[in-house]
């Protein structure tokens, strides 16, 4: 019995420099696979960095396309026209930060060719730096375009059964051709971000497939190793797919109810970015018009279905934007304040009780109660150390001597020369800190 082939596709954008020594960790788990019939095709986005190089130089095998500009994670559709010409039976796309397990494709294939009704589906998709906890399941989309990974940061056995509002993740996806051949695969016109989201209500509404979940299936996700310190570039992308999701996918009633959401909770807020928001909307309104209108006609199922009820951000959205690395040789300080059973601070529950190190950029809205311990490389400069609900009192101790105390968000400094800062903070509520950090990141 002939193997079904299957395309296997990365797009990169400088993943030698942003991701380091895990970049090819992606590519030797793809070549450590048990199931053996696929071609690796990875997609470049014109990299300035030695990805393509190095990539020709230890997997001579892995086709390469070069893209004129950097059109983001929606360049997995040029990957189509290849993908047709080699006649394949499914397209793996997949993040240049995932690593299979080893049998991964094999239980995939074996998943989609027992389930002919699966029309694209997602592994399980855990977290590399501890395995045994999650990342995804799929996607949630509620009334007001806000997405979220289900069961984010659940353990493997108590993770909730999948719900049918669940759509699919692009970090690790297999279509069927079939699909390709009915709705092609991610949109052009969203860049980067909720690309995915499109792409599986468009499934669900325009075709008779359904979304599925190879829970044998196993891939393992660095948590926003992709990811790079905020710009203004991604924040606008990210709201902006926001409000296109809804305009071009979301049901005429939903659609108002979200958008007065919206307009709601963020009027005078980001003024500048929602004004260049509103000015791209209004130029493409013709044709997402004209998108509604042909989407109709082909419509088989509501949207309505695949959209959660709820609205606001989904509170693991808060969280996942962050870079974030454990300093080793707290053993001592961990011990201890796990005695005391502080696990609720500045915390990463899958990596270790109350200790972050944060290089970057915050961690944004870690739960603080009681007490909460974090490091941060020390500026020598002001900080700022801001949370809500804003007025909130609340202490901060560097290095166990030198003292803070005000209403959220307030400045201090340190006298402290030591590299790495050690801050324990303390409020007498339950609070949300959103930053602390450097006062000229802020």
């Amino acid at each position: 019995m002939k193997l079904p082939l299957v395309i296997i596709q990365i797009v990169n954008f400088n993943g030698r420099d942003a991701l380091g020594n895990l970049f090819f960790e992606c590519y030797e788990s793809i070549f450590s696979q048990t199931y053996k019939n696929y071609i690796v095709h990875m997609i470049d986005n014109k990299s300035t960095d030695s990805s393509v190089r190095e990539i020709h130089s230890k997997f001579p095998s892995v086709k390469v396309t070069l893209v004129n500009k950097n059109i983001g994670y929606s360049a997995n559709s040029i990957g189509l026209k290849y993908f047709r010409e080699t006649e394949a039976d499914y397209l793996l796309v997949m993040n240049s930060d995932a690593i299979l397990e080893k049998h991964c494709l094999e239980n995939l294939i074996e998943y989609m060719e027992k389930n002919k009704n699966i029309g694209a589906a997602n592994p399980l998709i855990m977290l590399n730096q501890k395995r045994d906890i999650l990342w995804s399941t799929g996607v949630l989309v509620n009334n007001a375009g806000f997405s979220s990974n289900e069961n984010y940061q659940n353990n493997i056995q108590i993770r909730s059964e999948k719900k049918r509002e669940s759509l699919l993740s692009g970090a690790c996806m297999i279509v069927r051709k079939e699909v390709i051949q009915q709705i092609k695969l991610f949109d052009f016109i969203y860049g980067s971000y909720y690309e995915d989201s499109d792409f599986s209500m468009r499934m669900l509404s325009e075709t008779d497939y359904a979304a599925g979940l190879a829970e044998n299936a196993v891939c393992f996700h660095e948590v926003s190793s992709s990811y790079k310190k905020f710009s203004a570039g991604r924040d606008y992308l990210l709201l902006r797919n926001q409000y296109l999701l809804m305009m071009r996918r979301f049901p005429v009633k939903k659609l108002c109810l979200g958008l007065f959401y919206l307009f709601k909770t963020r009027i005078f807020k980001r003024n500048i970015l929602q004004m260049k928001i509103f000015v791209f909307l209004i130029l493409m309104s013709p044709a997402v018009f004209a998108h509604r209108t042909a989407s109709f006609f082909r419509k088989k199922h509501d949207t309505a279905d695949f959209i959660g009820s709820s609205f606001g951000p989904y509170s693991p959205e808060k969280i996942t934007t962050e870079r974030v690395k454990i300093i080793e040789g707290f053993s001592r300080e961990q011990k201890h304040l796990a005695s005391n059973g502080i696990t609720m601070g500045v915390n990463d529950e899958f990596l270790g009780s109350g200790f972050s190190m944060l290089s970057e950029e915050f961690p944004l809205s870690r739960r603080v109660c009681g007490k909460a311990v974090c490091f941060i490389k020390n500026s020598k400069g002001k900080y700022i150390i801001s949370a809500y609900p804003e007025g909130s009192r609340v202490e901060v101790i560097i290095n166990d001597k030198e003292k803070y105390a005000g209403a959220t968000p307030f400045v201090f400094s340190s006298e402290s020369n030591e590299e790495i800062l050690k801050i324990m903070i303390q409020s007498e509520e339950l609070i949300n800190v959103s930053y602390i950090g450097a006062l000229d990141v802020w």
